[in-house]
């Protein structure tokens, strides 16, 4: 359900399978048919975007030649607000999300930035954010965290309503 909104730094190119699939007998595999059909091309970066067992994918081709670094950027909309939890007194809210890192990606940095409204005041989060300092993970006024993605991150934080 995430709407992409602008994507940069990757290569705009697409390959078409080289056989003829259907000329040379293959088989069908339903599931693929389905993921294919469901594919939608976004006009002004030209990424693919389809869904995936549940999960909305942006997918383009990235050339990167040895000892080269290219910066891929992903601007999009959850289907959903921030907050998503609110206690029985009404007095602190809370949210996490899962970052799931692709298989075979090597080398990559994520950026997670938190957007709320004035009447909220972070007062706990996963990581713990006062004692990362120093440690791979960045983090300023804003609720900015840079790390390395090595692996699935989470990232949770408890607000306090004001």
């Amino acid at each position: 359900g995430s709407r992409l909104l602008e994507a940069t730094g990757h290569t705009r190119e697409w390959h078409e399978p080289r056989l003829d699939y259907e000329t040379l007998g293959f088989e069908v595999d339903g599931d693929v048919a389905q993921e294919e059909d469901g594919v939608y091309v976004h006009p002004d970066s030209g990424t693919r975007v389809y869904d995936d067992t549940g999960k909305t994918v942006f997918g383009n081709w990235v050339y990167v030649s040895p000892g080269e670094k290219v910066t891929v950027r992903y601007v999009y909309e959850l289907p959903w607000r921030y907050v998503t939890s609110i206690d029985a007194d009404g007095r602190f809210a809370s949210h996490s999300i899962l970052f799931q890192k692709q298989a075979g990606a090597q080398n990559v940095t994520l950026e997670s930035d938190i957007i709320y409204d004035n009447g909220l005041v972070e007062v706990a989060s996963v990581p713990y954010l006062s004692s990362q300092r120093g440690s791979g993970i960045a983090v300023d006024a804003s609720s900015l965290i840079t790390q390395d993605f090595s692996g699935d991150v989470y990232r949770g934080t408890v607000f306090r309503l004001e």
